[in-house]
């Protein structure tokens, strides 16, 4: 654990990223200009967790105001790493289209390389604080790469436009980008992107499995592989179904198509919600449903989806399934005048079996940034402020440290980098600006999700 620390402290710049490797090359983009965090900040937010009870009232308004100052550098050096580009393919004159860069900073050619669930959230993001400009911009992006089935392609590459994965299809991307450009449209009377939002909800109810196996009335995990070529034919729908992708496809169909939301929504909790344990399980395929753990599908998503669904107690029991089986820690190390400091980071890990290769026993100390952060999205609307102001200071610290961007993950392992990512940065300013303003982000939402009563 050490020695992932150690490394932590010194930048959380690890090479590559869990979609891409490293190469020796500099990147295209330098980080941004942004304000340093208070040299203090391990100690300021260790005062802030533990405060002395016998402290005085000056001790006591100085730690606050430096607790407050650290919170505000943090979220704005997160907020200004986050880089547009243009999109080049997708530009009117006088209107250009922007695109966002998912790993700006990384060494390959990913740094060029931009991911639709990425710039469905940065349009949430937009869309969620009032700026029109740029939210219009990654809608127009959205808008022209649409595929004429209502879907979208998994990423795009900002300086080649045939590079855009029109065959390797991923539902729960799909349904991200169709909620984004709902968002937006009911936000600021956009009709085109409403449009082209029920194209991808039809898209998703077209996706639906047969069959009599489990995963009948369940939305397919999507179309192709990584490795589909660009000019080969559609792929056949795959057979199984993804429980993550269902959350995110019932957000799209309860707005355009309530009916077949709600048939989802009765499927996904008689197939995949596993009701002893209280959590859903992360699969289904035609023979069996598969009783893995993953932290997305068990409680963080899963709980945020009950909730706005209209199931409170089932989001409670899935939520705290999630809290005891899935938390972790890692340690910070830095240096002050008096020595050694050390910042404990709570989280919580991605799985907690052996889902695509993840070693658990290999990840003692591994914390999924992304993932604790929706937990902590999930602690805020649940009650458990306690956690929900855990996972905000792991962000806070996240971004005072290295690159002002968050990283995906706090120890290198395969699949999970600690490359600063536009995802978990954004995953941390939807928390920290719900938190602070009492408003619901657009995920997972009532406001986006109806209840439904079965």
């Amino acid at each position: 654990m050490a020695a992932a620390l150690v490394m932590l402290a010194a930048g959380l710049i690890g090479a590559g990223c869990h979609r891409a490797t490293a190469s020796s090359r500099p990147a295209h983009h330098q980080q941004p200009e942004s304000r340093d965090c208070d040299p203090r900040f391990m100690q300021i937010l260790n005062d802030a967790e533990a405060p002395d009870p016998s402290e005085n009232p000056t001790r006591r308004a100085h730690r606050e105001r430096a607790m407050q100052d650290t919170h505000r550098t943090a979220r704005k050096r997160a907020e200004d790493w986050l880089q547009l580009a243009e999109y080049q393919a997708a530009s009117l004159p006088g209107a250009p289209a922007m695109a966002l860069l998912s790993f700006p900073q990384a060494t390959t050619s990913i740094s060029r390389r931009s991911y639709l669930y990425d710039n469905a959230l940065a349009l949430l993001w937009y869309a969620w604080k009032g700026q029109y400009s740029r939210a219009r911009a990654l809608a127009q992006t959205l808008r022209y790469l649409q595929l004429e089935d209502g879907s979208w392609g998994y990423s795009f590459h900002l300086d080649n436009p045939q590079d855009h994965h029109a065959r390797y299809i991923r539902s729960g991307a799909v349904a991200w980008a169709a909620h984004a450009l709902a968002y937006f449209g009911t936000q600021f009377g956009e009709p085109a992107a409403l449009l082209s939002a029920q194209r991808a909800a039809r898209f998703l109810e077209s996706m639906r499995l047969g069959g009599s196996g489990p995963t009948r009335g369940l939305v397919s995990a999507g179309r192709g592989l990584p490795s589909t070529l660009m000019e080969a034919p559609p792929s056949p729908k795959l057979g199984f179904a993804v429980s993550e992708h269902q959350f995110d496809a019932h957000i799209v169909l309860a707005r355009f198509f309530p009916m077949q939301a709600e048939r989802l929504a009765e499927q996904m909790l008689d197939v995949l919600w596993l009701k002893r344990p209280g959590r859903f399980a992360v699969a289904a395929g035609a023979e069996r449903v598969d009783t893995r753990r993953a932290l997305d599908a068990a409680g963080a998503w899963g709980a945020l989806w009950l909730l706005g669904a209209g199931h409170p107690q089932l989001a409670a029991q899935s939520y705290r399934y999630s809290r005891e089986t899935f938390a972790s820690s890692a340690l910070l190390v830095g240096h002050a005048k008096h020595g050694p400091v050390t910042l404990k980071l709570q989280g919580f890990r991605p799985y907690e079996d052996d889902i695509d290769g993840y070693d658990v026993d290999a990840a003692a100390d591994h914390i999924f940034v992304e993932g604790a952060m929706g937990m902590g999205i999930a602690a805020h609307r649940l009650g458990d402020p306690e956690t929900a102001q855990k996972m905000l200071r792991t962000g806070i610290a996240l971004s005072c440290t290295g690159a002002p961007g968050i990283p995906y993950s706090t120890v290198q392992l395969p699949g999970f980098s600690t490359h600063a990512a536009a995802a978990p940065t954004l995953w941390f300013l939807f928390l920290e600006r719900e938190m602070a303003t009492g408003r619901d982000a657009p995920i997972f939402s009532a406001s986006t999700t109806p209840s439904l009563t079965f």
